[in-house]
């Protein structure tokens, strides 16, 4: 039975009460053993693996150690995203703490796109720059990374993106991504600003190899921005990236970045609180519209300015966030107009659409239809840009290494999310070709995978003993999903149509003799499918939050199906 998304629910019949489910939850994580139960919910700091087994960490560390012996000028190289902006925050303070003459870039996402140019290259020459470190960015970017060398600049590049053989930077001095075939690091799957505190940490212990205490104290203080990095760049939350977030997250509620505190006590976020969400859906989406709309230096000079003008940026990011969100659901709107019913992948263009603004219209759409998405639009340049989306049992990376070279300007990225730039006459060949290799996949009904169903007691009595257990789960994310769940026979008392632009769904029901409050986030048109009195199964998420300081548990709607009885 399909339900009001159109998607199938994949579950187990039985329903559950709290001992079970607890059970439940734990074994669908391979958690099954006292020893890998207790080390998943109580990770250790020194769980995180040594730095220096990370292939080029040697090289890198004696390059940056002698640039700032010698008084050399280094210029730290990031991306314009959240990941990019964090990793950049992190190898420009902590070297700037160690006395190292440093500049930084960030390239601009509507006019630059993603990576090292040539004009970045020949810019940075003129400033005497001895040293480039990439962050979040570099792996593909073989013909900058030989031009630097040839005006006498060493790059090291630190990036986690997928490498390309053909693109590989071999004229750089030293490479950090554990994604290299010739890197053996354990942990594959950081994001750019996990490698950045690996580096960080790395050059810590030689700077600070007699005082333990000094070499915490400068590695810890990146925790939090660390943390923020993993969690935006949507990495999976597994490993050592799970105790990265976990301690990040302990760093933030107590975080001696001014920032972080007066982005907080503006939302009247109580720091004890915070969690993925909190970076997902409040500080995350903020230092993004910096570069989605505006200047993606007022993201990096919020943490990196001697002027501590705090307010003015904050402010200024907000009035950009909500302008992201405006023109993000303008097109997604306008999109629906050229979705292709029944095609192996939907590809959206629209030349008024700027270039900030695609891989949210990405996200929303392969989340709706859990098909690869490409998003498009002209650049003021005339190039076609494009953002790419793709759901778990897809890889984005590859579908656009299987088309020919010679269509693409560039492009690069990972499973889940890619980007490229092209002429705007090799639309119609892209699209062909995407069809053709997605057409190769066999595309089975989405579903919804639902961990259990609730006895109506959860609901009713138990409902903070599950919140409280899931939060020992935390943080959750890629590879650790937020569970969800399902009640059958909840009751429709009341619905509305909530927030500032009227696309959200609140509905008031039954469930047993309780009455419980559920939100379906960005499905305001949910209401125009129920009616008061109506039985559903509901599926969902549990979280809490905290209203004038008093914790709520918060229902999300995932899904919803009429109970059969009913109809």
């Amino acid at each position: 039975m399909t339900s009001f998304s159109g998607k199938t629910w994949q579950l187990a019949p039985d329903v559950v009460r709290i001992e079970k489910a607890i059970e439940i939850l734990l074994k669908n994580r391979k958690l099954e053993t006292y020893d890998v139960i207790r080390n998943f919910l109580n990770p250790r700091l020194h769980d995180c693996h040594d730095p220096f087994e990370m292939f080029g960490m040697e090289k890198s560390i004696n390059r940056i150690l002698r640039a700032i012996e010698n008084g050399e000028r280094i210029m730290i190289f990031g991306d314009f995203d959240t990941d990019g902006i964090a990793s950049t925050v992190i190898l420009v303070d902590a070297l700037r703490t160690l006395g190292a003459k440093i500049s930084y870039r960030i390239p601009d996402r509507n006019r630059d796109s993603h990576g090292l140019k040539k004009y970045f290259i020949d810019e940075i020459a003129t400033k005497n720059v001895k040293l480039i470190i990439t962050c979040d960015c570099g792996i593909n970017d073989a013909e900058e990374v030989s031009h630097a060398a040839n005006l006498g600049i060493d790059v090291i590049v630190t990036d986690h993106h997928e490498p390309c053989e053909s693109q590989f930077p071999i004229d750089a001095t030293a490479v950090l991504n554990p994604k290299m075939q010739l890197c053996e690091y354990p942990e594959k799957n950081l994001s750019g600003s996990a490698i950045a505190f690996k580096l960080i940490s790395a050059i810590g212990s030689v700077v600070f190899e007699k005082s333990q205490k000094k070499l915490q104290n400068f590695c810890e203080k990146y925790l939090e921005i660390a943390a923020i990095g993993i969690i935006a760049d949507c990495v999976k939350l597994t490993g050592e990236n799970r105790v990265l977030v976990k301690f990040g997250l302990k760093k933030l509620q107590k975080t001696s970045w001014k920032p972080l505190q007066k982005m907080l006590a503006r939302e009247r976020i109580d720091p004890k609180n915070v969690d993925t969400e909190t970076i997902g859906f409040f500080i995350a989406p903020r230092l993004n519209a910096a570069s989605r709309i505006g200047d993606v230096l007022v993201a990096s000079e919020l943490f990196l300015a001697s002027d501590n003008c705090h307010e003015r940026r904050i402010d200024q990011l907000e009035k950009w966030n909500e302008i992201r969100r405006e023109r993000t659901e303008s097109a997604v709107r306008e999109s629906r107009d050229q979705v292709r019913p029944n095609a192996p992948f939907q590809f959206f263009c629209n030349k008024n659409w700027i270039p900030g603004i695609l891989g949210l219209i990405g996200g929303r759409f392969c989340e709706e239809f859990d098909t690869p998405i490409v998003v498009a639009t002209i650049r003021d340049d005339g190039l076609l840009a494009a953002s790419c989306r793709a759901p778990d049992g897809f890889s984005m990376i590859n579908a656009l290494r299987s088309c020919p070279s010679n269509l693409f300007i560039s492009f690069g990225g990972h499973e889940g999310a890619a980007g490229f730039l092209a002429e705007p006459w090799n639309f119609q060949k892209i699209r062909d070709c995407l069809d053709d290799h997605f057409s190769k996949f066999n595309r089975l009904d989405p579903k919804i995978k639902i961990e259990m169903f609730l006895s109506h007691e959860i609901c009713n009595e138990k409902s903070e003993e599950l919140c409280d257990f899931l939060k020992n789960l935390a943080p959750m994310g890629e590879g650790n999903q937020n569970p969800i769940f399902a009640v059958r026979n909840a009751k429709i008392l009341d619905f509305s149509v909530i927030g500032k632009n009227k696309n959200h769904a609140k509905i008031t029901v039954e469930i047993g003799k309780k009455q419980f409050d559920f939100v379906n986030f960005f499905h305001g048109d949910f209401c125009e499918k129920i009616r008061t009195g109506m039985e559903i199964d509901l599926a969902f998420t549990i979280s809490e939050n905290f209203f004038k300081k008093r914790r709520r548990i918060q229902f999300r709607i995932v899904d919803a199906r009429q109970n059969l009885e009913f109809r």
